[in-house]
């Protein structure tokens, strides 16, 4: 019996499957995979900042309501979702309020105010007011206020304001802030100003002002700032001032202290304080008319006995501020003008 053999032929490449093919066809299912993928989260994103600014919206109208009903003047357009996919904002345009139900009339508006949350920040809310801004407090004459960028922030008992390029017009003249960050714990304030012009130091402009305090008890709620300045004064409040520190040209000043208010409700101050370079400064300040030449004179003879002659090296000194008197270990230095509190009433 014979066996035949069969030898194995070369296999056709049309029957051997191509690995470029295998492998586009997986990088086109992962593509699509992925897209679906990126829809999705984007769709999730979009619902999200949906219902995340329709609350915000819901709940902004619902606080415009409430003040309405405390007797507020509120001028609102209806506000306009914004900020999507880096925010969830509102744009609440033109904004103004006044009044208030009893007490110190307030007046506040802005030509244009953005509210909402940042992605980065996503539990911190942010308000920032922007174009002109107007303020009136009381009978007081009102004034403006504008600003490169300004931010406020608030999360829980915490208040962060930052601005930049800050202009305020006073009755007096305009007062500029280059760079403004303010910060609040519950009681404790920390704020630290930069690039300040105040008008009638134009010749004095102040590089850095920092300030660290706490009140030792909580304003008072009520309305009236001279009632709640009473309350307050009469409850023990004291602010602590664990720090300050301006620096203006040559002028250094580091101080702490104790504030309060007065039988008078005016300010009185106990603390210590280093001075250098006051000389220079106090010969600006009379250039800009800020202070006569006689009080400078006097002022000057009184540090040279604290500090000596140069104006330079400085040692820490009691200052205490009783009567509207400012003294420094003793020696009374100026006469401070009289802090008039807002009159009651609209």
């Amino acid at each position: 019996m014979s066996r035949t053999s069969v030898e194995p032929g070369p296999i056709s490449n049309a029957s051997r499957p191509d690995p470029n093919v295998n492998g586009s066809k997986r990088v086109s299912i992962l593509l699509q995979i992925a897209f679906v993928g990126v829809l999705m989260a984007v769709v999730i994103h979009g619902l999200a900042w949906a219902y995340v600014t329709d609350r915000l919206r819901t709940q902004y109208l619902a606080g415009l309501d409430g003040l309405r009903q405390q007797g507020w003047l509120v001028v609102s357009e209806q506000p306009r979702r914004a900020g999507w996919p880096m925010a969830a904002m509102l744009q609440l345009g033109p904004l103004a309020l006044d009044g208030g139900p009893a007490g110190v009339p307030l007046a506040w508006s802005a030509a244009g105010v953005e509210l909402g949350f940042h992605i980065r920040h996503p539990a911190i809310l942010q308000l920032a007011p922007t174009g002109l801004q107007r303020i009136r407090l009381g009978q007081a004459p009102e004034f403006t206020l504008t600003a490169a960028a300004m931010d406020v922030q608030a999360d829980g008992e915490t208040l962060q304001v930052t601005g930049q390029d800050l202009v305020l017009a006073l009755p007096g003249g305009e007062a500029r802030v280059g760079a403004l960050q303010a910060r609040t714990d519950g009681p404790t304030l920390r704020a630290t100003l930069a690039l300040v012009q105040l008008p009638d130091l134009r010749l004095l402009p102040v590089q850095r002002v920092t300030l660290d305090a706490t009140l030792t008890q909580p304003v008072p709620a009520a309305v009236d700032p001279i009632q709640q300045a009473t309350q307050w004064r009469d409850l023990g409040g004291i602010v602590e001032v664990r720090a300050f520190s301006a620096q203006a040209g040559e002028l250094d000043i580091r101080a702490s202290g104790t504030a309060r208010l007065d039988a008078a409700l005016q300010p009185a101050l106990e603390g210590t304080a280093i001075l250098r370079g006051y000389r220079p400064s106090l010969d600006a300040m009379v250039r800009a008319g800020a202070i006569p030449a006689s009080a400078a004179l006097a002022v000057n003879a009184v540090l040279g006995l604290l500090f000596g002659r140069g104006g330079q090296a400085g040692a820490m000194v009691p200052v205490r501020l009783a009567d509207g008197v400012l003294s420094l270990a003793g020696f009374p230095l100026v006469r401070l003008p009289v802090l008039e509190w807002p009159a009651s009433g609209h």
